[in-house]
């Protein structure tokens, strides 16, 4: 189902191409206000939030033609 949900938003412009999976670890994370990079053993959760922050500030940085830092990373 992922895939077929990636092709049909990609004719409405650009998807990521970070996955963000259904974690427990998001949901544990929600109920004290942490994110899941601060929940212990949710590395696979926080790498895909590393890598949608990364593809995030490297679109900023193509589209606006500077150096955006995002405050993550």
């Amino acid at each position: 189902m992922t895939s077929e949900v990636a092709i049909a938003l990609s004719q409405h412009g650009t998807v990521s191409p970070s996955i963000i999976h259904q974690r427990v670890g998001f949901a544990t994370s929600m109920t004290d206000g942490r994110t899941v990079m601060e929940i212990q053993g949710q590395k696979c959760a926080s790498e895909e939030i590393a890598e949608l922050w990364t593809y995030l500030e490297e679109r900023l940085n193509k589209t606006f033609g500077k150096k955006v830092r995002l405050p993550f990373g």
